[in-house]
């Protein structure tokens, strides 16, 4: 929520990896009008859907083991 550029050179390496920076940028075009550019857009709904796909697939797999008899 606020500019990368004020963070620890090692800060500003880590946030593309964050699924919440996907998410703020896709919030920030959707509310103030910037258009960064369709291919961006596309990049970070491919990020999110690509963390919301594994994070399904762990969870899956880690209730199959807890609940199975």
């Amino acid at each position: 929520f606020f500019p990368v550029s004020s963070l620890p050179e090692w800060g500003q390496r880590l946030v593309p990896i964050s699924p919440l920076y996907h998410g703020v940028e896709l919030i920030r075009a959707a509310t103030t009008g910037r258009n960064p550019g369709t291919g961006s857009l596309v990049a970070h709904v491919v990020v999110l859907a690509t963390v919301a796909i594994a994070g399904w697939f762990v969870a899956r797999q880690t209730f199959s083991k807890r609940l199975a008899p």
